[in-house]
């Protein structure tokens, strides 16, 4: 009451000469408080002008829109812009819908703040990018559902080319070593690349399995009810057991491409000195070890083929000397490549122990 009363006197005594009053006594505090009421009263106009426009690019909702952005602390339109399009995105990540969540993803690595694009180690951002690019591939063709039990060819290069651009946006920096960076980047594509090697193999080795069961219980019995005799059954197993030896040295390739690209790595710093890097390296070479035993059925009966071939197979039986020369060698070098894979894994361990003491 006290300043009100001031106020007022103000303007009586001023008023009695004639004079205006002065400029400070219509506000509290002046000049060092301003009540901002021509500013909020401007940000009003410009709030109404844009709920007006067809399409309109803002909705009033109450005295919150027209509250000005210095004065009450809430987002501009471009921060609410993003934060839908980021709710967009988290809720077709929770839904499943890659498609929808790429487009919002895009739109988020395309928008500038004061100048500046989104910085995709904050929050870990950077990890979404992935997910969505080897999950998109998989959406669209899921009328296969067999291939699509795994991640797709082409939805895995992508994302890993999508490591490699994150590693040449984000370098490592010496002064910062703990900050995100290759380091990270890296050992996230590594493990992608071996879950998806992984479980590319496990599936169809599944899938012979089934199929498997479900020929030896339609072949089990004939139509006249007798039991199918004991060839067609060595048969199959034979048939089985040369698409798992085929399964495996494709498996074998796979993995060996994983420890060639991590070889190219751990040549030069700062991979070289990281202990994460070498105790992988040491974990794909055991894997390598694991599928480098050759299956012993496939190719004892690898002569089977040879057979159908040999016009003159049952007179000389060369053939049968000359398969069985080829599953020896083949055996020898399986075991050749176990003894050197177990070396290079117990190498990679060591350069892993003393890097942690480095």
């Amino acid at each position: 009451m006290l300043d009100e009363e001031a106020v007022d006197y103000d303007s009586v005594q001023f008023g009695a000469f004639g004079q205006e009053s002065l400029p400070g006594s219509s506000h509290r505090d002046f000049p060092h408080r301003f009540q901002g009421t021509l500013h909020s009263r401007l940000k009003g106009d410009i709030a109404d002008e844009l709920a007006t426009l067809k399409p309109p690019l803002l909705f009033a909702k109450g005295p919150s829109v027209t509250t000005g952005i210095e004065i009450s602390g809430n987002p501009g339109l471009r921060h609410r812009h993003l934060a839908s399009v980021t709710a967009i995105l988290q809720r077709s990540l929770l839904e499943g819908d890659y498609i929808r969540a790429g487009r919002a993803w895009g739109i988020l690595l395309r928008a500038e703040d004061s100048g500046h694009t989104m910085d995709l180690r904050t929050n870990d951002r950077w990890g979404i990018g992935a997910e969505i690019l080897l999950r998109q591939k998989r959406e669209v063709g899921n009328a296969d559902r067999a291939a699509s039990r795994w991640l797709s060819r082409e939805g895995l290069e992508k994302a890993k080319a999508y490591y490699e651009r994150l590693v040449l946006q984000y370098p490592y920096r010496k002064v910062a070593p703990n900050a995100t960076g290759p380091l990270d980047f890296y050992i996230a594509m590594f493990g992608l690349w071996i879950y998806s090697v992984n479980e590319q193999h496990s599936v169809e080795l599944a899938d012979i399995g089934k199929a498997g069961e479900e020929v030896h219980r339609s072949g089990r019995k004939l139509d006249d009810g007798r039991e199918s005799d004991s060839a067609s059954a060595s048969d199959m197993e034979l048939q089985n057991s040369r698409e798992r030896e085929q399964i495996r040295k494709n498996a074998l390739e796979r993995v060996q491409e994983i420890a060639a690209r991590l070889d190219e790595l751990l040549a030069s710093p700062p991979y070289i000195d990281n202990s994460r890097f070498w105790k992988l390296r040491g974990m794909v070479a055991l894997w390598i070890s694991d599928l480098s035993v050759v299956d012993l059925a496939s190719e004892s009966g690898s002569d089977l083929d040879y057979e159908d071939s040999s016009p003159t197979i049952g007179n000389s039986g060369e053939g049968y000397v000359y398969h069985d020369a080829s599953a020896k060698e083949e055996r020898r070098r399986g075991q050749q490549r176990r003894k050197d894979a177990l070396a290079e894994a117990e190498a990679a361990f060591r350069h892993s122990e003393s890097s942690k003491t480095a």
